[in-house]
């Protein structure tokens, strides 16, 4: 089974993470939408083109949209962008972009249309990648941002100094899960997170807290 036909089984039958329930609480989301963009300025936001990275079925898209300029939302699997289509016209915004991609793949040929991007966003994608294609997700959005630009994710699920449970820190390391295993979360090191930031070239702005989940990464 490849990585799309994985997602879309995932999809079809119904994971609570990908469908709805009390995580499309409004309040929900509109915390996790202001948790992403809290240091993005109003008046950048409004003229932005934004990419969100595994947007799923559109749970983050509609309430990220309406305050963007352009909101383009990109997954790997088909059933789950046909259901945020669905959701993007009963609510009748039009200034929506869904794009299918390749799990391994996200390059600028996908964007030859938008140019760079003045924001991307993702929540909880990238703790589902093996390593080596989380490191080309990083190196292709750094190209695919502008100067300037801001670039905000949610990574582990928790912060580097709570107190979880060390064997499950243990058991999710990004080393310990298997390439193939597509659903368990791998758990970074934020030291380690920050070298591969550094090594790309993005600076970083600030990292996950008591406050927040996110790290907020720069191209300045």
């Amino acid at each position: 089974m490849d990585t799309r036909e994985y997602w879309n089984e995932v999809a079809n039958r119904g994971d609570r993470a990908i469908t709805p329930g009390t995580q499309w609480d409004p309040k929900h989301v509109e915390n996790e939408v202001n948790d992403l963009l809290w240091n993005i300025p109003v008046e950048v936001l409004s003229n932005a083109t934004l990419l969100e990275i595994g947007c799923g079925e559109g749970r983050l898209m509609m309430e990220i949209a309406p305050r963007v300029k352009k909101y383009v939302g990109v997954d790997i699997s088909d059933i789950v962008l046909q259901r945020a289509d669905a959701h993007k016209k009963s609510k009748g915004i039009p200034n929506i972009d869904l794009i299918l991609i390749n799990q391994e793949l996200l390059d600028e040929r996908y964007f030859g249309t938008y140019g760079r991007f003045d924001v991307i966003v993702a929540w909880t994608v990238f703790m589902h990648l093996p390593r080596e294609v989380f490191l080309s997700y990083l190196t292709s959005c750094y190209d695919i941002l502008k100067y300037n630009g801001r670039f905000n994710f949610q990574m582990n699920d928790e912060a580097e100094h709570d107190l979880i449970d060390l064997n499950h820190k243990f058991n999710h390391r990004f080393d310990a899960v298997p390439f193939e295993d597509r659903w368990n979360g791998r758990w970074y090191p934020e030291w380690l997170l920050g070298q591969y930031f550094h090594s790309i070239g993005f600076d970083i702005i600030s990292m996950p807290n008591h406050q927040s989940k996110c790290w907020r990464l720069g191209k300045l």
